[in-house]
């Protein structure tokens, strides 16, 4: 057994005191004589005024660091980049929504018009309140239906609708159309 065995084993190093304990099991050599460290046995770390790391150590450590620091910025960055570009997108996407709606509404507003204009010959305007309890429809939505031409003379006119709704990001939509009528009567 050497002295540095056999200051292992009793829990000491030739520098000092271990930090660590630790069980060491007999010490193999390979055949150019060098020596093999057995299964499960560790080097002891020894404390005390000659166990300081080298300097180049740390350093090499707080460059390593500084490399993960950037990236998991740029990645941030890029993450936080990407949130936006969706919501933006995902914003647009309900504004054409609307936007398609009011068209609907312009239509189904401009037949309610045609069948009011021929059911009421004095008709000339009304405000059509769309119901809040429409789940598609956003609350605030109004549809004005303007009949010209009903009246006295031959049964025919235009009716025009004019359709306002909240948009995206407190804006208004304002679609608007108009058609001919005349009844076959």
């Amino acid at each position: 057994m050497t002295s540095w065995q056999h200051l292992a084993s009793r829990g000491e190093s030739r520098r000092g005191r271990l930090a660590t304990t630790v069980n060491f099991t007999p010490v193999k050599a390979d055949k150019a004589g060098r020596r093999l460290v057995a299964a499960g046995m560790t080097r002891p770390r020894p404390t005390g005024a000659g166990s300081q790391r080298p300097l180049a150590q740390p350093a090499r450590r707080g460059g390593v660091l500084v490399v993960v620091l950037v990236i998991a910025a740029i990645a941030g960055v890029l993450s936080l980049l990407l949130v936006r570009h969706l919501v933006l997108l995902n914003r647009q996407q309900r504004l054409e929504e609307r936007v398609v709606q009011a068209d609907w509404l312009v239509r189904s507003a401009l037949r309610r018009g045609v069948e009011w204009a021929r059911r009421d010959p004095g008709a000339t305007e009304q405000v059509w309140q769309i119901p809040e309890s429409e789940p598609e429809i956003p609350a605030g939505t109004t549809a004005t239906i303007t009949v010209h031409g009903a009246g006295a003379g031959p049964r025919a006119g235009q009716v025009t609708a004019t359709v306002e709704m909240p948009g995206v990001g407190g804006q208004r939509i304002r679609r608007e159309g108009a058609t001919a009528w005349r009844d076959e009567r």
